[in-house]
């Protein structure tokens, strides 16, 4: 049995509402009653899946609770799509130009300056692709009409639609008008395909990097991935209510409303709103992205270890294998000693003729957090979210790629690196900025001196204690409009390598013609060379796009013909082979 916290007015809407629908019998919906003034409609899946529905006012504060129980049914209590409606079909988009489909990605939308719906979309002259429709909530680009999709054309994701959302199953038929029941709508997004969902969480967060979402960024980070809706509070009626639809940072589904705009609401009831999740349930960590490389760390580079022992004394033999979860002492040739923690995450190894090194293979925020715990400290959330943007930024933009991790030193000259699993609070500093990185720096920071592109942690922390966000705290050190995301899909902007791009174009003859025969081979014409910002060199099928570092040393080309070849076999299985794109890329250019 469901309960409902609501303010005594809206209990009482509801039950008028719930004994309407009694007296018309099982088929009539009840329908959920607008937010009163002053407070949010909130409601999620918890972790285990079980919905939860509350109503707080403008401090926080939950508002009476239950004063009337729900029967069961009324957990089917609907709700109106509003422009919700096109999350379905950018599902459906998503899922009929998928890699392994055959259909070529649909047609970007140009503005004309003909309508006015497009006050939603772009300048006249413009073009948007899926992912900055979606965020900007540019209905023409997602008009059936315009993409002409068949009704059969369903993915995994439309295929799980329950029995009372069939209507969204139609490109043609659902509209803002149209009701779901709420808990029904959670749960479909929580059936989402994951690559789907991951694409439209990447697809969502420039929302609050770039639109209406800034003014809350602040306070909501990366943590929250959802589309909005505004609708009239009566049909006819200037005054709106709005919220938003979507997922939390650990894929949880999440629904809000309050009265206004969307573009009111979000920016001043999503902080809320996240508090209270986390009172409720404990702060959640954010769910590992599928482009984040790992992190290779060589610990100590500049204190040579004589000996590694476990937490008995005894020494521990170089190998290759992952050490043990447990506790380990380092001893120095210095005499002093460390004490260092593995979680299955650390290697002790010899490279002869060098001196055996201790070595972590951690995840990106994992590594990140370990920074913030040995440059800074976590007890300052802001400073240490500040200093999370921009190791992540650091390690991202400068560390080397190696064997499919990204490799750094442990040092001064790069960054410092606890050698033990980060505390909590460094853990939840990187988990609300995940994914975020400096736009034009490289994430420099020294603990006293700022200076132009360097941040100051004393000043950060500093700042913080008065009351800074970690946004604004990266806008002081790095200038405004700090921030963008690592991860970026179909949205990001391609930064063109015009020499690298030159390059490519004078192989491509060749390659094609010594590739031609080869199954699962396609000659892909006019391939994109791009300037890549973060992370490690990859290839995006949609647009023929390759995202490098640079093209001048042999490594860079070769990264270059490897990064071509995933796109020229996409749609065939050797495309996920590694060790055969490799080799192929040697043979292309003669260094086997």
């Amino acid at each position: 049995m469901t309960r409902l916290g609501l303010a005594r007015s809206t209990v009482q809407r509801c039950a008028l509402g719930l004994a309407l629908g009694l007296m018309l019998g099982p088929a009539q919906a009840v329908t959920l009653p607008v937010p009163d003034p002053g407070e949010l409609q909130l409601a999620w899946l918890d972790a285990r899946g079980q919905p939860h529905h509350v109503v707080l006012g403008a401090r926080g504060q939950v508002r009476q609770q239950a004063v009337a129980t729900w029967p069961a049914d009324a957990a089917s209590a609907e709700v109106p799509l509003g422009s919700l409606w096109k999350l379905a079909a950018y599902a459906r988009l998503s899922e009929a130009t998928a890699p392994q489909a055959e259909r070529a990605p649909e047609p970007p939308y140009t503005c004309s300056g003909q309508s006015p719906d497009e006050v939603y979309c772009c300048e006249p002259g413009q073009r948007i692709d899926r992912a900055t429709a979606l965020w900007r909530s540019c209905g023409l680009y997602f008009a059936a009409s315009r993409l002409a999709l068949p009704s059969a054309a369903l993915g995994a994701t439309l295929a799980a639609l329950p029995a009372s959302m069939q209507a969204l199953r139609q490109p043609d038929v659902a509209s803002e008008r149209t009701t779901v029941p709420l808990d029904d709508w959670l749960r479909w997004l929580a059936l989402w395909a994951p690559a789907t969902q991951q694409a439209a969480r990447d697809d969502l967060l420039p929302y609050w990097l770039d639109g209406p979402g800034r003014a809350a960024l602040g306070g909501v980070g990366s943590r929250l991935r959802v589309k909005t809706f505004t609708l009239p509070l009566q049909r006819g009626s200037a005054e709106r209510w709005g919220g938003a639809s979507g997922w939390l940072a650990d894929g949880r589904p999440v629904w809000l409303a309050a009265r206004g705009s969307s573009k009111f609401v979000l920016p001043h009831w999503a902080p809320l709103a996240l508090r209270h999740i986390d009172r409720t349930e404990g702060a959640a960590l954010a769910l590992p992205h599928p482009q984040s490389p790992c992190i290779e760390v060589s610990y100590l580079q500049r204190y040579p270890i004589a000996q590694l022992r476990d937490a008995q004394g005894h020494p521990v033999a170089t190998a290759s294998p992952p050490l043990p979860a447990g506790d380990y002492t380092a001893e120095f040739r210095a005499g002093h000693r460390l004490a260092v923690h593995s979680q299955g995450d650390l290697f002790w190894r010899r490279t002869p003729p060098g001196d055996p090194q201790l070595v972590g293979r951690h995840t990106l925020e994992d590594y990140v957090a370990r920074v913030v715990d040995r440059e800074g400290r976590a007890d300052v959330p802001a400073a240490a979210q500040a200093l999370a943007v921009a190791a992540r930024t650091y390690v991202l933009r400068t560390a080397r790629a190696q064997s499919g991790c990204l490799r750094i030193d442990d040092s001064s000259a790069a960054q410092r690196v606890a050698p033990r699993p980060p505390t909590e609070a460094a853990r939840q500093a990187a988990s609300l900025t995940a994914g975020l990185v400096l736009r034009r720096h490289e994430g420099q920071y020294h603990s006293t001196q700022a200076r132009a592109g360097v941040m100051a942690w004393q000043d950060a922390v500093a700042q913080a204690e008065a009351g800074y966000s970690f946004e604004r705290i990266l806008g002081e050190a790095y200038g405004s409009d700090p921030l963008q995301s690592a991860f970026g899909r179909s949205g990001a902007q391609c930064e063109a390598l015009p020499d690298a791009q030159a390059w490519l174009n004078r192989q491509l003859v060749a390659w094609r013609q010594r590739l031609q025969g080869q199954p699962g081979f396609t000659a892909v014409s006019a391939v994109e060379v791009c300037r890549l910002q973060a992370g490690l060199p990859h290839a995006r099928q949609r647009g023929a796009q390759v995202f490098v570092r640079d093209f001048r040393s042999q490594d860079d080309r070769l990264t270059l013909a490897h990064e071509y070849l995933h796109l020229a076999f996409a749609g065939h299985p050797r495309a996920s082979q590694e060790a055969f794109i490799e080799q192929q890329a040697r043979v292309l250019l003669g260094v086997l």
